[in-house]
């Protein structure tokens, strides 16, 4: 499966349905695929996933030609590219605040010129077993992998902008219980203050 979907279905203008998975049981992965859903998302930021784990969660959603993302614990080079090598088509970053955060991002999950991801080919490309070469998947997995930004607090709204227009960034989350923390609103995520800050997010036009 070298062809990101849910990414060619987003650039058509076609929404993607997918799911959080907070389990390292493939069986709930599994469900998804069977369920018809676009993609599933595993959170290795709130739950104590294992890379191994991941990896097995991934076999379980390529069964079902079904994407898996990865929200990591934190945007960190190490992080990202290791979450990469196992296998999962994009990341979700937390607590992005402005565009050097998300350049960082891009930097870590891309491979040069477009960034500098450790040079390896890795388990979706068959881990060298295939006639894909290195250069070959680089370019795909450069065209294909997402990263996904995670709007989490004020001065992330107030950038959105600014990491909206990085090259690489393909999409954004917004994280709502956090907003409400950081705008001074502790778990009323309904509060009109962070509702207004959601749809002014909402209704951002990507430069």
């Amino acid at each position: 499966m070298l062809k990101n979907s849910v990414k060619a279905m987003l650039s058509a203008g076609r929404p993607a349905f997918g799911v959080f998975v907070g389990t390292s049981d493939p069986r709930w992965v599994e469900m998804c695929g069977r369920a018809g859903f676009d993609y599933v998302l595993l959170d290795a930021e709130h739950y104590p996933f294992t890379l191994r784990e991941i990896e097995n969660l991934v076999r379980a959603a390529e069964l079902f030609d079904m994407p898996a993302f990865a929200r990591v614990a934190a945007n960190r080079p190490e992080i990202i590219r290791q979450t990469l090598d196992v296998g999962v088509w994009g990341v979700m970053i937390p607590r992005v605040r402005d565009r050097g955060d998300a350049e960082a991002a891009v930097q870590a999950a891309k491979y040069a010129p477009r960034g500098d991801r450790g040079a390896q080919v890795t388990r979706l490309a068959g881990s060298g077993t295939t006639s894909l070469g290195f250069g070959d998947w680089a370019r795909i997995s450069n065209d294909e992998t997402m990263v996904i930004i995670q709007i989490e607090t004020r001065e992330a709204v107030e950038n959105l902008a600014e990491i909206m227009s990085v090259p690489g960034v393909d999409a954004f989350e917004l994280g709502r219980l956090d907003l409400a923390q950081s705008l001074g609103f502790p778990g009323r995520g309904d509060h009109p203050t962070v509702r207004d800050a959601a749809r002014s997010a909402a209704s951002l036009q990507r430069p």
